[in-house]
Order: structure tokens, then sequence, then C-alpha cells
């Protein structure tokens, strides 16, 4: 809906309520017309269905004044899901999210108003709904069968906004309906002689003993297990950072690959001990690999940034928290000052529904990041949002960051430029495009715009 959907909706309900403004398409009944009859208001040049709104058994006027404060009022509707209606190779661990443009009734956000099965049977949920109360995230108990149809519903009869109101979850521009959200899961299969190999480096390069040299630093230890079957399949890389995983499924799979796991590594020219979440430590990283049907496939080499201590800081549940750079990262690089997230207040909160947790920012060399970025992609800066275990967040995190120069012109974007900013999302394994930053007046930050 866009930015003028409530005039809109306020001149409907205006024509709603002044004759001259409406076609009716049984004018003759006037007094009792069928259920099916439709209203269309003119001026809006949209259909509308009246239905028996008060259960009366009867469909009358009363029932088209009901209509009219509907419209009246702003009506809600289910804007976007994720996945998204009819979308294919979901991980069979990703949850479900619903966004609304209106803020929910808490009491009628139930399993009774949105539920998912597989083969008409009910699938173990449950529902975590933001404090703004117009996102629903629907969390499976279990992960998800493989190879499956999975179907969410959301009944609009029984889901209410805060205003009391049905919410339009078709989108058909009438309160209440039913939407059927249908996804496939991917085809986890294992074939004999299917697998993967590859390895795994820190981004940070090690200088050789007396000598100017730089040469990569191999991480032992680094789990790689894929997506809802984690005790099942899984390889650890070795001294060489090398790892293979055999069986592995055919076709295409998503794997976490987590340093959090490693227990040591060189940094400075010394072996230092790592540690999770208070020490040095190497991030974990979703990742969508493909592979060939009883082939080995080369993954090729992932490299995982180091993480320094006094990176995350614990996030407030009653204010929003600044989060910066740790002060070592800015005393190597003074230009990303001012540079910060500012965590909204209770917005953090694991699958499990725990709310809360630690926040840190790291910078990441593009060239040497835990994957390839997109040909038509030459940030100047990439940023990784670290956090000590929970992964959601149930609003945008606003994000100012040093406006440094475009790696081809070699200056920066002047001030009141917009720049596309894009996230990986390690639901589908990619980058997508969020939104757009603006930068600042003083021409130093990047700023995310409202709602990014």
């Amino acid at each position: 809906m866009s930015a003028s959907a409530p005039s809109t909706l306020h001149r409907f309900a205006f024509g709603i309520l002044i004759p001259s403004f409406l076609f009716l398409s049984n004018p003759a009944r006037s007094q009792n017309f069928e259920g099916d009859s439709v209203i269309q208001v003119v001026e809006g040049r949209q259909g509308l269905a009246i239905g028996d709104l008060n259960g009366d058994g009867e469909t009358t006027f009363v029932d088209l004044f009901l209509l009219s404060l509907y419209w009246q009022g702003d009506i809600t509707q289910l804007e976007s899901t994720s996945p998204a209606k009819h979308e294919t190779d979901i991980a069979i661990s990703r949850e479900t999210i619903l966004h609304f443009n209106g803020a929910l009734d808490e009491s009628t956000v139930n399993g009774n108003s949105i539920f998912a099965e597989f083969g008409g049977e009910l699938l173990g949920t449950h529902l975590n709904l933001s404090p703004d109360h117009q996102t629903v995230t629907l969390f499976y108990n279990e992960p998800l069968p493989p190879s499956a149809r999975i179907r969410v519903t959301v009944d609009g009869n029984r889901l209410k906004n805060d205003k009391g109101l049905l919410v339009d979850v078709d989108r058909d521009g009438f309160p209440g309906g039913v939407e059927l959200i249908d996804f496939d899961t991917l085809t986890l299969t294992l074939l004999p002689g299917t697998s993967v190999f590859g390895r795994v480096f820190a981004t940070e390069l090690a200088t050789v003993k007396g000598s100017t040299q730089s040469v990569n630093v191999p991480l032992e230890g680094v789990r790689i297990s894929v997506d809802g079957l984690e005790n099942v399949l899984f390889a650890d890389t070795d001294a060489l950072g090398n790892f293979r995983l055999e069986p592995a499924p055919a076709g295409a799979f998503f794997v976490h690959v987590d340093g959090r796991t490693v227990s040591e590594s060189l940094i400075d020219g010394a072996t230092v001990s790592t540690s999770f979440p208070n020490g040095y430590y190497y991030p974990y990283v979703g990742k969508k690999w493909e592979s060939l049907p009883g082939r080995e496939t080369n993954i090729g080499t992932l490299f995982l940034p180091l993480v320094i201590p006094g990176t995350l800081h614990p996030v407030s549940e009653s204010q929003d928290t600044p989060i910066g750079f740790a002060g070592p990262v800015l005393a190597e690089h003074p230009e990303f000052a001012g540079a910060q997230a500012i965590v909204p207040a209770d917005s953090l909160y694991a699958d499990d529904g725990m709310r809360g947790g630690m926040v840190g920012m790291a910078p990441v060399p593009p060239d040497r990041m835990p994957g390839t970025l997109p040909s038509f992609m030459m940030p100047p800066i990439l940023i990784s949002v670290q956090t000590d275990g929970a992964t959601n967040f149930d609003v945008p995190v606003p994000l100012c960051l040093p406006n440094l120069p475009d790696p081809l012109t070699g200056v920066p974007a002047p001030p009141g430029a917009k720049r596309a900013l894009f996230s990986f999302n390690h639901d589908i394994g990619d980058f997508e495009s969020v939104g757009f930053a603006t930068v600042s007046q003083d021409g130093s930050l990047i700023c995310t715009d409202p709602g990014v």
C-alpha cells in the first residue's frame, strides 16, 4: 500500500456514505440485496464484495454502514512474507516471517490464526510478535521435512489489528479473508560419491618472520555442518584448513561454517588462544552450496574475519543501544570514528524466543570475506554484525558507516547522495538490496534511511 493510501481510503469511505458516488449491481433491491452483490466505488474505481458483516443472516444497508466504518479506519494488511508464496529450495531450518503494515492485537496472534501444515498435519511451531506488533515470526520446533510442500495459513477472520478490526490478509481491500502460503523445501538426497571440499583461512594475513612476505593463516577446527542435519552431516577443517564433506546432499543445500570452534590462531606473529564470545574468536556464517550428484565439488576458499575482544556489547530491553567499533579497530582505522549501529530496545531475540544478548560490529576487507561478492558490487567497506548467539532482529537496525572514497573514482559520495545498501541474507545464501542510505550533511557518514 502506498504512502497515499490513508487519504484514498478516507475518500472511499466518503463515497460509500454518499449514494451519488456508488454503483449498485442491483439497485432495485436497495433494502435487501444479495450477498454476492458488488458495490463499486466509482471515484476510486475499486470493487468491494459486500457480506453479512453484523452476522444477522442478511446483507442490508446496515452491513454497508459497517463497511464504511472499516474503510474510515486504517485497514491493516499482510504486506509481505518470507518465504514468498511458491518459493522453492527453502532450507529446512528456515523460519517463516510475516510483515504487516499496521499493529496487530496480540491476543489474536496464536495457533488458531497462524499455523503451518505438511500433508494435512499440523507442524509444531511457536510464534514471536515484534515489539511494534507488526511482524510475526513462525519458528518450527523441529527442522522442516525435506522435499516437502509446506503450507502456512494466515486466517484474517481470526486475526485483528490493534483497533479490533479484522486484518486483510489476502490483500483484496476487504477485512478478513484467508491467505495460504505454500513453499517447497530442499531435496536433501544423499548419493554415493557426492562430496564437497574446500579450505578455510583467516581473513587476516600473517607476516613470515624475518621477511615482509604475507601468507594465509589456515584455521583448524572450523565446523562445517548441513542445516537441519547438523549432528549427522558435518566436517571439521584440519591443520591446513582443509575440509571434505562426504557424503554431501546432491544439488543445492545450506551449511553453517562455524569458526567459534577454533581453539587457537596466529595473531600478530604469536599463537593466541581463541574463546567465544569474550576473547578472540572467528564467527559463524551461513552459506548456500551446490554439489554435483555422484561427483566431488570444489567449494573453493573461505575467509573468516577475526573478531577481537571488546567487540560485543550487551543490548538493552528498555532503550536503544548504540554499538560502535572496538577501540583497537578505531585506533587502526580512525576514519571509522562516528560509525555505529543503533539496536532498538528489545529487538534482539533467539529462535527459541529468548530475548536480548550482545551485539558488535567488525570491518571485513571486501576481497577476503566469507564468500564472493557479486560482480556488480565494489563496496569501499563491508561490516559484519556479530552477536553472541541470537540471530533475529524484530525491526531494522539503523546503521551509520564512514563515507569512504569510491574504489573506482577515489572520491567519497557528496552530502545528500543516496547509495544502495546490500545485506547478506543467510536464509537465501546471497546478497540482497535492503534499501538506501544517505550521506550526512557534513559528508563524513552515510546512514540508512528510516525503516531500512
